[in-house]
């Protein structure tokens, strides 16, 4: 099978998936803004995880993840999951529930995980503090 891929306005990739199977230069012409570039590529070329989704950019016939673009889905998913996890931990101290973290707690392991991924250097390793974050403080 094969898809359209083109670079979209917001710099990341777009997928078009045919509905047959098979892409063409005429849907092409109907899914693709026009004076866009794209390229019909085979379906092995589409990432199968898509974690950092928002990252990908296209390098001709290819999609490749921008490291400094994976960083900032990694640090704006934790920051999101520390938010809930605080709020979470101030209602239950309000309530005279002991919560499993303080908001202490959780904001100093956020500053800990974003300056690891910062300082990552591969997209496996982004995803690998990213998810250990997610996990331990996921409400």
């Amino acid at each position: 099978m094969t898809r359209i891929i083109y670079t979209n306005s917001d710099g990341g990739v777009s997928v078009v998936y045919p509905v047959s199977g098979t892409a063409t230069a005429s849907l092409a012409a109907k899914a693709v803004p026009s004076g866009t570039a794209y390229q019909i590529v085979e379906d092995g070329v589409i990432p199968t995880d898509d974690t950092f989704r928002d990252a990908w950019r296209r390098n001709g016939g290819a999609i490749e993840i921008n490291l400094a673009a994976a960083k900032t889905v990694a640090h704006n998913a934790m920051r999101a999951l520390a938010l809930e996890a605080i709020r979470v931990s101030q209602e239950k101290t309000s309530l005279g529930e002991t919560p499993t973290f303080t908001p202490t707690q959780i904001s100093t392991a956020l500053l800990a995980a974003k300056n690891a991924v910062t300082a990552d250097t591969t997209d496996a390793d982004i995803k690998v503090e990213m998810n250990n974050f997610l996990t331990t403080y996921a409400v």
